[in-house]
């Protein structure tokens, strides 16, 4: 007789009632639940054995001190998916990261940053996730603050995050991390990287929001019809030019290819009539405030910075911006007739760059100032013909056209091959780039910035070396040479004089 496999039966249970007889009388004993064997089937109902475990995570990072919620699936013997988080044995690598609970959530629990693993076991099979603890972000700050948009613009804005680890605080650009947004809509638009463009006809307050980690920022400005500044602009192209000078001083050493991108600077030295309207909307935006003639940072990155001493005495020669309370309150600073368009002086690299967030413009590097000098043609000095005297440019001494003892008009002597008035001489023209005397030598080929980080928001309370460059009214011709690098400490010991600024834009061609 073949053989014949036996069904496999599914085990029940029945009720049954149990009688005897006592006297001609049944009695009732008990009723009992029998187990019996019973629908036996070809397909029987027994647990799956799992084929392949897999933890999801709907994220692959996270910041100091976060959680994370991880999932663990099964793929069982018939095919199906099982969720298996809160039947699965968790573990983690090292614990000196992260921690897991019997739920699968992932938490971070030290500032410091790197890479933790998790396990997921379940029916023997194992698989694992690496986690990237990044550091946790304690202030988020969106760059430029006050940006200055005309309808139909575009403006890019970035992102800064500070970072808290072990070391301290270290800033970063997290402006492809954040999550933008615009209010109200009708305002324009603004992509993943923080680019806004304003609709054409596009009027009114606008607010520009950023989130990150557990973090909120937001920046309000008004967009107008018309730049509000009106800064002529030149157009300065991509390429390579040799910066420095191996005949100069030793900090201009060695002489050395960069290359930048295409930028656009302005055409003048910023005058006092520009730096009055910036100050009236800094003070009443509650920006500044002014203490014993200087100008100091009030919020902000550079909150209790001195910006410069632009407010003097009445008696001094130079007396060009002073402080005077309008009655309607629409204006507070003004410019002494017949100065308005001089170049503003005294001020420090805080106060260039406070003007620079407020309209969102920044001020040139070291390479992008000394190629704008070179005019194209490595000029040694930032002038009509790349030569320096009376006629071509203000600096110490009175002869020819220079006859100012002092500064001049912004705009006074002829332009060099760029178009740009006063690169040699008149103010002394602070620069982004903090200085460090050896930079030259270590400094990268394209687009150099200096030592110091692309967004120094971290500087306040600490002694920084800022460079001037192009020399100024006070200086002989050969410190107003296109090479030439001025150091000037900030706060500075010796007190402010000429130094002022000009104005960058990135162009894309």
């Amino acid at each position: 007789m073949p053989f014949t496999k036996p069904e496999l039966c599914e085990l029940t249970s029945k009720p049954v009632m149990i009688w005897y007889k006592k006297n001609a009388h049944l009695v009732f004993i008990a009723v009992l639940f029998i187990p019996f064997f019973h629908h036996c089937k070809n397909n029987p109902q027994r647990p799956e054995l799992a084929v392949s475990v897999e933890i999801t995570a709907p994220d692959s990072s996270i910041h100091a001190f976060g959680s994370l919620q991880l999932q663990a699936s099964a793929i069982l013997t018939n095919g199906s998916v099982e969720d298996i988080t809160r039947e699965a044995v968790w573990r983690v690598e090292t614990g000196l990261l992260g921690m897991v609970t019997d739920e699968g959530l992932f938490r971070a629990i030290s500032n410091r940053s790197g890479l933790e693993k998790v396990y997921c076991i379940y029916q023997n099979i194992t698989d694992s996730l690496s986690i990237q603890i990044t550091g946790r972000a304690v202030t988020l700050t969106i760059w430029p603050i006050h940006p200055a948009v005309a309808a139909g613009q575009s403006k890019k804005f970035e992102a800064i995050a500070e970072f808290l680890d072990d070391t301290g605080r270290d800033p970063a650009l997290v402006s492809d991390l954040v999550t933008w947004s615009i209010s109200p809509e009708n305002a324009g638009t603004i992509d993943s990287l923080g680019l806004f463009t304003a609709y054409p006809n596009a009027v009114g307050s606008v607010t520009i929001s950023a989130s990150y980690q557990a973090l909120y920022s937001e920046i309000e400005f008004e967009l107008s019809e018309l730049d509000p500044l009106d800064i002529e602009f030149v157009t300065i192209p991509a390429g390579t030019f040799i910066m420095g000078d191996d005949n100069g001083y030793r900090d201009v050493q060695p002489a050395h290819e960069v290359y930048t991108d295409a930028f656009q600077i302005s055409k003048f030295e910023i005058t006092n009539r520009l730096f009055v309207q910036y100050m009236d909307e800094a003070f009443k935006q509650g920006d500044i405030i002014v203490e014993n003639g200087l100008l100091i940072g009030n919020g902000g990155p550079y909150n209790a910075a001195v910006y410069g001493l632009v407010l003097t005495n009445p008696a001094d020669p130079d007396y060009f911006i002073y402080f005077k309370p309008a009655i309607d309150n629409l204006q507070y600073f003004h410019v002494t007739p017949g100065f308005e368009d001089y170049p503003v002086v005294r001020l420090t690299w805080y106060g260039a760059m406070a003007f620079c967030m407020h309209y969102g413009y920044r001020l040139p590097t070291e390479a992008e100032w000394e190629k704008a000098s070179r005019g194209g043609f490595q000029a040694e000095y930032g002038t009509a013909t790349g030569q320096i005297s009376h006629d071509l440019a203000n600096y110490r001494g009175l002869d020819g056209h220079d006859v100012w003892d002092g500064l001049s008009p912004v705009g006074s002597f002829p332009a060099n091959a760029y178009g740009l008035y006063d690169m040699a001489g008149n103010a002394a023209e602070i620069i982004f780039d903090l200085y460090q005397y050896d930079y030259y030598s270590i400094s990268p080929h394209d687009n150099p910035y200096g030592p110091g980080s692309r967004f120094p928001l971290d500087l306040v309370g600490t002694d920084i070396v800022m460079v001037t460059r192009g020399g100024s009214a006070l200086f002989s011709d050969m410190f107003c040479s296109s090479t030439f690098r001025y150091p000037k400490s900030v706060p500075s010991k010796a007190g402010y004089s000429y130094e002022g600024f000009r104005v960058v834009r990135d162009f894309d061609e």
